[in-house]
């Protein structure tokens, strides 16, 4: 197996059993990427249902819906986030172990090739889809497919999408996988196809006071959800 850190361990954060706000589940990634210099995997929970929408997206129209939402530090479109057959991870990738030269794209049809490698093992049929396909619902991120995007064989339904942002300090990956119930250790097994081992650790209290500060500051504040 290609492994995408052969030579590294990655830290793996499992936040299941603590479900926490919007805001601060988009803190806490931003907070891991700046603070953590090795590669990590984070598996999270969430508050309550709440929709996130990519970072370009525009926020008019948003509250008439009435359901709580956050805009991401990622892009891509709107996820309904909460649902009980919905796991959402995400990846960082330190400044250090990207190729500057690589697209993003390129990384994220190789984080959506270990997810699928991995649900194949623990009994989900998925298929990766090789072109965009066709749109299928406004701005809706689970109602269109694109590259790389994982689906259901049967139905051509989406189960797997994500989007990147890269920075100066590295590249975040933010996923979703919904419509399918997984079994506790999906994380760790994920964790371990992409590195040869897994440092399972919580966050300490340097990354959780960044990301507090980070979810009242940025991702609460009307600047933020009303930039675009």
């Amino acid at each position: 197996m290609f492994f995408m850190f052969p030579e590294l361990k990655v830290h793996f954060f499992n936040n299941l059993s603590t479900p926490v706000s919007a805001e601060f589940n988009m803190a806490c990634d931003e907070a891991l990427l700046q603070r953590i210099k090795s590669p990590w995997l984070r598996i999270y929970n969430w508050q309550e249902m709440t929709e996130s929408i990519g970072y370009f997206m525009p926020s008019v129209n948003r509250d008439k819906y009435g359901l709580p939402w956050v805009r991401r530090w990622t892009g891509g479109g709107v996820v309904m986030h909460g649902q009980p057959d919905e796991t959402t991870f995400s990846l960082g990738f330190p400044y250090a172990f990207i190729s500057q030269q690589s697209s993003s794209r390129r990384y994220y049809h190789e984080i959506h090739k270990r997810v699928q490698a991995v649900l194949i093992q623990q009994g989900v049929p998925c298929e990766m889809i090789s072109n965009e396909s066709t749109d299928l619902g406004e701005l809706a991120c689970f109602k269109k497919a694109v590259s790389s995007d994982l689906v259901n064989p049967d139905s051509g339904r989406k189960i797997v999408g994500g989007a990147l942002r890269r920075t100066r300090d590295g590249l975040l990956y933010q996923g979703s996988i919904q419509g399918v119930f997984l079994p506790e250790n999906f994380g760790l097994a994920l964790a371990a196809s992409l590195a040869l081992e897994v440092e399972d650790l919580t966050i300490n209290s340097e990354v959780e006071e960044l990301a507090a500060i980070l979810a009242v500051n940025k991702y609460s504040s009307l600047e933020w959800k009303y930039a675009r």
